[in-house]
């Protein structure tokens, strides 16, 4: 007979919840919301307290089950559509499956005598040192793993930007530049740079001029509180780069077309970077995905 501690089983089960949230994320590409993964965890693994309720059945403990994932999904994901939400929902459960599955196996063949499976949540009688040391390991590798599959998955594709500003739209080609990390250290902003050229639609002759120019002192009124300048940090020393935030701001990722306003602003640069792209899409994309 397993002594179930309360701390334990939550602490345990929070862990759990989160390696399947990331399973999913990485399994179907599907971008996830940071604060929102944290509490789908913090919820996943207060439903593990049904194990103290007794033996319910296995009917209740099925809906019980559906009911806590659909409200991790939910939070974790927040997905935009009824379609996606079964997509992504469906993935959840085919990892709690699986992971179920193979606790099945451990328990029947194995037979180990600290472990329990019961009303769908496992249960370790562990020290809870020993969990929060293993806590730590494993959320260490799946960072990094899932930081690796986001990186190679985005490692050499042209993905379609669409850029709105004072009403005139362009889309142009972008690649993500592992080297790129440039911040707005005002707003904090995540900066993508482009091609002055490929986005001409969305400035007057004028500005044109102004931004060829170099000269930074004479902002022409079409432009005022529309445009900033921060440093950037190259091989040939330290250059200033306009700034500014579109109206919109839409990145196409497989598929997906993803508001990325909040997160990201744009720098012009007087210079071609290359025939397949015109926008250098910032690192920070990859938590996007």
């Amino acid at each position: 007979m397993i002594a179930v501690y309360a701390d334990v089983l939550v602490c345990l089960n929070i862990l759990f919840t989160y390696i399947f949230l990331v399973c999913t994320r990485v399994w179907g590409n599907t971008a996830t919301n940071k604060w929102g993964v944290c509490l789908g965890s913090v919820v996943g693994g207060l439903s593990a307290l049904i194990v103290l309720a007794g033996d319910i059945g296995v009917f209740l403990s099925l809906i019980f089950k559906l009911t806590t994932s659909t409200v991790v999904v939910l939070v974790s994901f927040l997905p935009s559509s009824f379609k996606l939400f079964l997509k992504v929902y469906f993935r959840f459960l085919g990892v709690n499956v699986i992971f179920g599955g193979a606790m099945y196996f451990i328990e029947i063949t194995l037979k180990p005598h600290n472990i329990m499976y019961f009303n769908g949540t496992v249960y370790f009688d562990m020290d809870i040192k020993y969990l929060v040391g293993c806590t730590f390991v494993i959320y260490g590798f799946f960072l990094f793993a899932d930081f690796l599959v986001k990186r190679k998955s985005m490692k050499s594709e042209i993905y379609k930007v669409k850029i709105v500003f004072r009403k005139t739209a362009v889309t142009v080609s972008g690649f993500v530049d592992s080297g790129n990390s440039l911040t707005d250290g005002l707003t904090g902003k995540s900066v993508l740079v482009a091609e002055l050229k490929a986005l001409s639609p969305l400035f007057t002759y004028e500005e044109i001029g102004y931004f060829k120019s170099g000269n930074i002192e004479k902002v022409p009124d079409s432009l005022n509180g529309k445009i900033r300048f921060i440093p950037c940090h190259t091989i040939n020393g330290e250059n200033l780069l306009p700034v500014f935030t579109p109206d919109v701001l839409e990145i196409e990722i497989k598929g997906r077309k993803i508001n990325c306003i909040k997160d990201f602003c744009v720098a012009l640069v007087n210079k071609e970077l290359c025939g397949e792209y015109n926008i250098l899409l910032n690192k920070a994309i990859y938590d996007l995905i």
